[in-house]
């Protein structure tokens, strides 16, 4: 027979269940989240409440929670005997997580962005993308992504971004001084290349979200030869002796955001 503090653990999974049923995702969370924290006596509920707050976190779109709930599941699973459903319900989640992310827009890459960073940077970056046009001088491959971006504020400044498939990052002006909006992030130049490409069609949204993505937890890394590389092209391009040309951006396609 289950006490009254048992009781509660149990009401708040079926109270859970019956929100994201009504759609009410944020209720829904909360409730799941209860038992995740609450279940000391009940370890069979903490399967069905990852699984839970996992749908409710796809549901509205918050990607990164999404995953880290799935993730969470998915160890439950491998490690203990759980519901033949609980099963089921992992499979069904990293199928959608996967069919989300294959058909996100650019809104929805932003919003994504906005979950993995400051706000703010997302913020800075479109208000720079909304505020002139851009020539994105860029190199863009399976692998990495580079290029360079004007400084919006000196008009003799330039920087030279790039971001890899494996999270590494760097943005630094052509006297090879670190950008100072890096601060163990993207910065808002590399999220300007990064958005204008992937609104360009240049590089796949997937991939401009996993990149970045992979870039937490790392910190600036200086590459003098690629961004001294960089500055060698750009500078042939502006003087017409090479044939690299940029990318355009348009102030009016960022208004939306």
């Amino acid at each position: 027979m289950l006490n009254a503090y048992e009781e509660r653990v149990e009401e708040s999974l079926l109270n859970g269940k019956r929100q994201l049923s009504e759609g009410k995702f944020d209720e829904a969370v909360e409730s799941f989240t209860y038992v995740i924290n609450n279940e000391l006596n009940q370890p069979l509920l903490r399967p069905h409440a990852y699984a839970g707050r996992a749908r409710a976190f796809l549901e509205s779109d918050q990607y990164k929670l999404a995953k880290y709930d799935i993730d969470s599941l998915n160890g439950i699973a491998t490690q203990k005997k759980v519901d033949p459903e609980i099963h089921a319900q992992l499979s069904q989640l990293k199928n959608d997580l996967e069919r989300k992310l294959d058909n996100m827009d650019l809104a929805m890459l932003i919003k994504q962005l906005g979950h993995e960073l400051e706000p703010l940077r997302i913020k800075n970056s479109i208000k720079m993308l909304q505020a002139e046009t851009f020539q994105l001088f860029s190199e863009v491959n399976e692998l990495e992504l580079a290029g360079i971006v004007k400084s919006q504020s000196k008009s003799d400044l330039v920087y030279a971004c790039r971001l890899t498939s494996e999270g590494h990052f760097t943005c630094c002006t052509q006297n090879l001084r670190p950008c100072g909006g890096l601060k163990g992030s993207v910065c808002k130049h590399i999220l300007v290349l990064l958005i204008g490409l992937a609104q360009a069609d240049l590089i796949p949204l997937r991939r401009a979200y996993t990149w970045v993505r992979a870039s937490q937890g790392y910190r600036h890394s200086f590459d003098k030869e690629t961004v001294s590389g960089l500055f060698i092209r750009y500078k042939g391009a502006e003087a017409g002796e090479i044939d690299w040309r940029p990318t355009e951006t348009i102030p009016e396609d960022y208004y939306m955001f």
